[in-house]
């Protein structure tokens, strides 16, 4: 039993000898300095442990805010905006169609004095309501929505245009050949934006 465990030591020990060899030739590979002989390599757990450390992302502080979080409440505000915007358009529309009713209403007809003065004051409230679109559009939709902007805004323009024609038809009558083609342009532009309106809240509902 003795010779034994003699072998036993002797095996042990070439062992050893054999991985210390190893361990110096992938040291003189890899220009690293070789392993002292008899320390022990660092325990399994400690390794997981390091690694899966490094490679966990760290957490921001308790009460930091990160770049990417989207502000809450823009969606609701944008989708409040366009509400508002369709709703300014179809009143514009609304406005339009009256302001036809009343041209109907006074051409060739006795006594139009009446309508004629309830066309003007229509047309200003029509204006004004366009106006206040525009607003809505360039202040709150022209990152967003730039072809419902633009849109806002030459309406606006050419009611603007379409009243200053309506003022001096009193004293140039050739005038009607504009006002009136204008008119159902005008009209055409309102019920576009009443269309593109709704879209764009469908899409902001899905």
């Amino acid at each position: 039993m003795v010779t034994r465990a003699k072998e036993l030591e002797q095996c042990g020990a070439v062992d050893l000898i054999g991985l210390r060899d190893a361990g110096a030739h992938r040291a003189r590979v890899s220009g690293t300095s070789p392993p002292a002989y008899g320390t022990s390599p660092p325990a399994y757990g400690t390794m997981v442990g390091m690694s899966s450390a490094s490679d966990r992302p760290a957490r921001p502080a308790a009460g930091s805010t990160t770049s990417s979080r989207v502000p809450q409440g823009s969606g609701a505000h944008h989708e409040r905006a366009i509400g508002l915007f369709a709703s300014l358009v179809g009143v514009t529309a609304l406005g339009v169609l009256t302001l036809a009713v009343l041209a109907g209403g006074f051409v060739n007809q006795k006594g139009r004095h009446s309508w004629i003065t309830a066309h003007s004051v229509v047309a200003d409230v029509v204006v004004l309501i366009a106006l206040l679109t525009a607003g809505v559009a360039v202040t709150q939709l022209r990152r967003s929505h730039p072809a419902l902007t633009t849109g806002a805004v030459a309406l606006l323009l050419l009611l603007i245009v379409q009243t200053a024609i309506g003022q001096a038809i009193k004293h140039a009558r050739d005038l009607t050949l504009i006002h009136v083609p204008l008119a159902m342009a005008i009209f055409g532009a309102t019920v576009y934006l009443s269309l593109a309106a709704a879209n764009a809240r469908r899409g902001m509902a899905r």
